[in-house]
């Protein structure tokens, strides 16, 4: 890989409350931002998903909507938290900041004492769904700060100067994305159950002190971060004729990243269906097929472990990745191949397809975030960020069209009188095909200079 000029990275660092002399920045970055940046993500992914993840059991059971009436109002819900990124960015980059940013979406945390509130009022009553979905809307919006804001701040934390600061700073990334999946598999589970079993309000009520105590650890380390100076109009500035055609240059991996997703899609769709025709029995347990969720979740977070042992170069590990979502789909046709054969299969025939679904995501999703982080010019690294997250959103609407598409013939209702293989295996061809392409173009891309250490 060759170096280019990096004069666009050149920024401005100071702590909030001490401005420091603009070309000397604080070189030295102590183990306390790094730790809050983590707890943060943490703390709030258990918040949000603690808040998600059981929707369509709440809209089902308390407030009593219609299947299609659930579907609209997720889906809709879903296309505003996916959207609010790129509004938290665009403000983020052009006029307040990150660090503003982030303390503005404590409406999220106003949202979730709202859905609590929700949860107590009289069920089906009028003011119980305005409430709600006040609430749940404001956690949208509030998340969207977060999501575009969070991850670029914690990173500007290390400094590019050296191979020790680079090391640092992208075995933060991995740290990030573990504390992420630590939150939602707790939400996955004990959080879920307390909902279920214990009540809603205790359930929203605790993801709403999880948030709190998010907020809590960023407001705590204020004095000590390193945040970048931002100028009102900046990121208008940052679209000059040479950024935008740095920019252009990371299109091929964005549009890599999209077929990545549009797989990784299926293990909330086709992976369950065939999880459902299977024996759900592990050992003397019934096992719910959703519920292997979990076990990829644990396996992102084991593959985490791992991957700065391994450390490979960051377009190498996302290669990494994109073999094994290869491979999972793989898997997941052979498994399918069996079912099929032996007229049923137990449902631990699954585990080693989300296993493999967990390494592709540790290696391919944590550096695409960092990719896009280290590429992007410093006025757009919350953009950069929130367009990295985009892809993921129409990977998963591109899953969506395919299946609809392709429902009646290969994935009807009875599996039994369909081929989920056939579709498996195509998945497997365009992941291959995907997989070409990628290494076509990272073979032939020329990285930064402030990333050449690492890269």
């Amino acid at each position: 890989m060759e170096e280019t000029d990096d004069s666009i990275e050149k920024g401005d660092s100071t702590p909030l409350l001490r401005i420091e002399k603009k070309d000397h920045p604080r070189k030295k970055t102590g183990v306390a931002p790094p730790l809050s940046w983590v707890s943060v993500g943490c703390l709030e992914s258990l918040g949000y998903f603690g808040i998600s993840t059981n929707l369509v059991i709440f809209l089902g059971d308390v407030l009593h909507q219609s299947n299609p009436s659930i579907a609209t109002s997720i889906m809709s819900w879903t296309g505003t938290s996916f959207l609010a990124p790129f509004l938290g960015a665009l403000v983020a980059d052009s006029y307040c900041g990150g660090y503003c940013m982030i303390l503005a979406s404590s409406i999220e945390l106003i949202g979730m004492f709202l859905v609590t509130l929700s949860s107590i009022l009289r069920s089906s009553a009028t003011p119980q769904r305005v409430i709600f979905f006040s609430g749940l809307y404001m956690v949208a919006l509030g998340s969207g700060g977060v999501k575009s804001s969070l991850l670029p701040l914690g990173a500007d934390q290390f400094c590019d100067e050296d191979q020790r600061g680079r090391k640092k700073k992208s075995s933060f990334f991995n740290w990030f994305y573990f504390s992420l999946n630590l939150g939602a598999l707790v939400s996955s589970t004990f959080v879920v159950w307390t909902e279920e079993n214990v009540g809603w309000a205790v359930g929203f009520g605790g993801a709403a002190v999880a948030m709190a105590a998010a907020l809590g650890a960023f407001l705590s380390g204020t004095k000590i971060f390193r945040l970048r100076t931002t100028t009102k109009g900046q990121l208008g500035r940052s679209f000059r004729a040479a950024e935008l055609k740095f920019l252009l240059r990371l299109l091929p991996f964005w549009l890599t990243g999209v077929v990545f997703s549009a797989a990784y899609a299926h293990i909330y769709t086709t992976f369950v269906e065939q999880g459902k025709a299977m024996d759900g029995k592990i050992a003397s347990f019934c096992v719910p097929p959703a519920s292997l969720f979990a076990f990829e979740v644990a396996s992102v977070m084991a593959w985490l472990v791992v991957v700065p042992a391994a450390a490979p170069p960051l377009l190498q590990r996302m290669g990494i990745g994109y073999s094994l979502m290869a491979a999972a789909v793989a898997t997941a046709a052979a498994v399918e191949m069996k079912r099929v054969k032996s007229g049923g299969a137990a449902i631990a025939w699954q585990l080693p397809q989300y296993f493999l679904v967990g390494g592709a995501e540790a290696f391919a999703c944590v550096g695409q975030l960092e990719f896009f982080y280290s590429e992007a010019p410093v006025g757009m690294r919350s953009m950069s960020t929130a367009i990295s997250l985009l892809g993921i959103s129409l990977g998963s609407y591109l899953s969506s069209a395919a299946m609809a598409t392709l429902a009646a013939s290969w994935v009807p209702k009875d599996l039994s009188e369909g081929h989920l293989g056939y579709l498996f295996s195509a998945l497997t061809g365009l992941c291959v095909a995907n997989l070409i392409a990628f290494s076509v173009f990272a073979r032939r891309y020329t990285l930064k200079r402030a990333a050449a250490g690492r890269l």
